[in-house]
């Protein structure tokens, strides 16, 4: 039985994103719904040994407001954002025992040079999967060619992964409670992501959770195999 999740790419998401592409078996990005302004799809958030929190944000060109998450590109701007939030990043998990090896990891994907959002989330998300062990397939859903809006995009994306449950997280459910019966109908069982991020040892006096997984990771390493349970 195929279990599938369907999100929006995000930047640094938070552990929550890749317990849910832990659970499943195919996860959908998506990526041709409309982007939103000042969402975790372009920004995420750090803190530092003062409790004192930083949102990173990825500065966009210019846009039309209908614009799909697939259109969006980065800005080409004098100063250099890649560098500004990697020194960010080491200056508020400064001294954190696994911090070197999560500068590497998205250092590596500046590196590359991505244009597009999407394309820049997706590659964060993909490397820290794999670093993590994740075996999941993933999709994007510009690349399905599936149509459709809200639900019925989903429901199409899902009957054509032949899904025969589906992942949702908890933000859905204010409104796909009230379109259960049309999962009931194609036989796919909805379920709700329930998950708790673990409290670990953080730099400061305050623990904040469901921060940019460059915090936990730092902090504990990707090798630590209770981050995701």
């Amino acid at each position: 039985m195929s279990k599938v999740a369907i999100c929006q790419p995000t930047y640094l998401s938070w552990m929550g994103y890749f317990e849910m592409i832990q659970s499943v078996d195919s996860f959908v990005f998506l990526d041709n719904v409309q982007f939103q302004k000042q969402s975790w799809q372009s920004r995420n958030r750090i803190k530092d040994n003062q409790d004192s929190d930083l949102w990173l944000s990825v500065p966009l060109a210019a846009h039309k407001l209908e614009d799909k998450i697939f259109d969006i590109k980065i800005a080409s701007s004098k100063f250099n954002w890649q560098r500004k939030h990697l020194n960010s990043i080491k200056t508020y998990l400064g001294k954190t025992p696994f911090l070197t090896e999560v500068l590497e990891m998205v250092e590596a994907s500046f590196d590359e040079g991505h244009t597009n959002l999407a394309d820049l989330n997706i590659d964060l998300i993909t490397r820290v999967s794999e670093k993590l062990g994740l075996s999941t397939t993933f999709y994007r859903a510009s690349d399905l060619n599936i149509n459709g809006i809200k639900t019925d995009l989903l429901l199409n994306l899902l009957i054509e992964l032949n899904a025969r449950s589906y992942l949702a997280n908890q933000g859905s459910k204010s409104y796909l409670q009230y379109e259960e019966q049309r999962f009931q109908d194609l036989d796919i069982k909805l379920i709700y992501q329930n998950w708790e991020p673990p409290v670990y040892q953080q730099r400061g006096k305050q623990f904040v959770d469901k921060l940019a997984w460059v915090d936990p990771i730092s902090h504990l390493g990707f090798n630590q195999t209770t981050l995701l349970e």
